[in-house]
């Protein structure tokens, strides 16, 4: 399947649906990796409101969308860094986070962008992986009081 593919800056998003594909992911796609305590401390609501404006300020949206809206997306920030990178779980194995990568990087190697790094859950480590990335270290972030595990990762582009 082909998705329509958008690039565009924090302001010109619907960002509560972007907050909201994100949660979706996380409680839809990341059972098997993480508990649902670490689930619901990861992401206990949406991003909506200001909360979603602070969060995503200064980023460059990648978006993939379907006829039922938002499919994937990928965010950018200027230091390089791949800050989101969420699928909706009904697109699951269906190329929405491929070719919403796909776009991003060759949006990166043409901008001149080294590398690209991000940190990565259980879940995305394979799909990242895959595209040439390389594991930095393990990490394990604390969030609402909960440790989860995830990944420091890099891709040299140049």
């Amino acid at each position: 399947m082909t998705f329509d593919i958008s690039i565009m800056p924090a302001e010109e998003v619907d960002l509560d649906a972007a907050g909201q594909l994100i949660y979706d992911s996380i409680h839809g796609l990341a059972h098997t990796h993480y508990s649902d305590e670490q689930i619901k401390a990861w992401a206990p609501e949406p991003y909506a409101g200001d909360r979603a404006k602070q969060r995503f300020a200064d980023q460059l949206f990648f978006i993939a969308s379907d006829p039922e809206g938002m499919a994937a997306l990928m965010t950018l920030t200027q230091e390089h860094y791949l800050d989101f990178a969420y699928a909706h779980p009904r697109t699951k194995g269906r190329g929405a986070a491929s070719q919403t990568y796909a776009t991003l990087e060759t949006f990166a190697e043409a901008q001149g962008v080294k590398s690209i790094t991000s940190d990565v859950s259980f879940v995305a480590r394979p799909f990242f992986e895959k595209r040439g990335y390389k594991v930095l270290k393990r990490q394990f972030p604390i969030a609402n009081g909960v440790e989860l595990t995830n990944f420091n990762v890099r891709k040299d582009l140049i």
